[in-house]
C-alpha cells in the first residue's frame, strides 16, 4: 500500500487549516510505517527554514525509512537534500524519484519553480519522464507531482 501526503507543515492556505504535524495521520509507528511506501508530494515547509524540515523528520520518526519526497511550491530543495539526503537523490537540480512496487512503477516529478507559486514541467523533466515511461511499457505507472499537470477548473488551486 502507498500513502501520499502533501502540505503537511505550514500556515493556513485559502482559509483551510493545514496539518502542523503528522498527528492527524496517526503516529508513524502506528500508521504510516505500515505502508509499503510513503510519498510526500511537497510543501513540507512554508517558511523556508531548515528547522521546519528537521521538525518534519522528527515527526516521521527514526524507524520510518520507506518514503520519498518531491518539493512543492513552498519548499527549498537545498534543505530537503540536507535533511533527507537518502530520499532526495542527486546532489543538485530537480528532485525526482523512481520506485517499483508489485508491478507498478512509481514516478515522482519535481514541478517546483523557486520563488513562484505555480509549477512547471520543463524539457529536462519531460525527457526524464518520457525515458522512464518508455522503460516501463509493461508496467502500470503512477505519477506523483505537487502541482496538477493540467487545468482542473478549481479556483481554490488555480494560482
Amino acid at each position: 500500500m502507498v500513502a501520499e501526503i502533501a502540505d503537511v507543515v505550514g500556515q493556513p492556505v485559502f482559509g483551510c487549516a493545514q496539518h502542523r504535524d503528522l498527528q492527524s495521520f496517526g503516529h508513524p509507528r502506528r500508521g504510516l510505517a505500515d505502508h509499503d511506501l510513503l510519498v510526500v508530494t511537497g510543501d513540507i515547509a512554508h517558511d523556508e527554514k531548515k528547522q521546519t524540515y528537521e521538525l518534519f523528520q522528527c515527526h516521521l520518526g527514526a524507524g520510518l525509512t520507506n518514503f520519498r519526497l518531491i518539493p512543492g511550491n513552498h519548499d527549498t530543495r537545498r534543505y530537503m537534500r540536507e535533511v533527507f539526503p537518502g530520499e532526495t537523490g542527486q546532489e543538485s537540480g530537480t528532485i525526482c524519484f523512481e520506485e517499483h512496487l508489485d508491478g507498478w512503477a512509481l514516478l515522482g516529478l519535481d514541478t517546483h519553480v523557486p520563488g513562484e507559486l505555480h509549477g512547471e514541467v520543463g524539457s529536462t523533466h519531460l525527457q526524464w519522464l518520457l525515458a522512464k515511461l518508455a522503460g516501463h511499457a509493461d508496467e502500470r505507472v503512477v505519477l506523483f507531482m505537487h502541482h496538477p499537470p493540467v487545468p482542473v477548473n478549481l479556483s481554490l488551486i488555480h494560482i
